[in-house]
């Protein structure tokens, strides 16, 4: 979300912020437990993607090594990708945000 990335990079600015304070030998560092879930938003969509392509990979294998007609095989694989997109699809438009 673009919340998410808000927060992201208000915190990695306060940490160079603090670099450029405190020098490279950097004994003291900004701190909050907000901090976690931040630094998880600021990532959440690279891994996202990421991992639907590695999950996209893994079923074409899979269903071609399973299905040996190339025809079928096809069919299955781009209906799996539809599905995939038109569940991205309604998240989108109900509002629902990918985030930890």
């Amino acid at each position: 979300t673009s919340d998410g990335k808000i927060r992201y990079e208000t915190m990695t600015e306060t940490r160079d912020g603090m670099k450029e304070i405190f020098g490279s030998d950097l004994k003291a560092f900004p701190y909050s437990r907000d901090f976690a879930t931040w630094e998880e938003a600021g990532i959440i969509e690279q891994e996202l993607i990421q991992n639907l392509l590695f999950a996209g990979v893994v079923i074409i294998v899979v269903v071609f090594g399973v299905i040996q007609d190339v025809k079928v095989s096809a069919v299955t694989v781009v209906s799996t990708c539809m599905v995939i997109l038109e569940t991205a699809g309604i998240l989108h438009f109900w509002e629902i945000r990918i985030n930890g």
